[in-house]
């Protein structure tokens, strides 16, 4: 009797092990050996955070994800390391302060996800310039 316990043990203990052997890391690397990016997938699905860089070695994203959605920060940055963009996801929804840069490194996007509503600004136009130029 004791000898089948220790089996079913072993047997729940393999099984246990294989669900832990779910989390799959995944490393690219540039043909240059530079590390390119290190991903983490649970079932298949995007969890924990996601790293990438350019090939000069500046950091070039940091994605923070929950059951395969945004969840936490997302930064990304030029390949010069100036930011691009700096956004707060609450499970895949945004939320909180956003902001967007160009390259140039002005502010595209200010803004802040409340509710669904986005308020402040947000890189976007919504209508036409009316006024016609003064050349034409």
């Amino acid at each position: 009797m004791r000898s089948i316990h220790a089996i079913l043990l072993l047997i729940v203990c393999r099984l246990l092990a294989a669900c832990e052997s779910n989390i799959e890391t995944i490393k690219q690397w540039y043909p240059n050996r530079q590390l390119a990016e290190i991903r983490t997938y649970e079932q298949g699905k995007r969890t924990g955070t996601h790293t990438g860089w350019w090939d000069n070695g500046q950091l070039k994203f940091i994605y923070h994800f929950k059951q395969d959605v945004f969840d936490g920060t997302v930064k990304e940055w030029y390949s010069n390391g100036q930011p691009y963009r700096n956004m707060n996801y609450v499970k895949g929804y945004e939320k909180g302060l956003q902001q967007i840069w160009r390259p140039d490194g002005t502010l595209h996007a200010n803004y802040e996800a409340r509710n669904g509503r986005n308020y402040g600004l947000t890189g976007t136009m919504h209508c036409k310039n009316l006024w016609k130029d003064d050349k034409q």
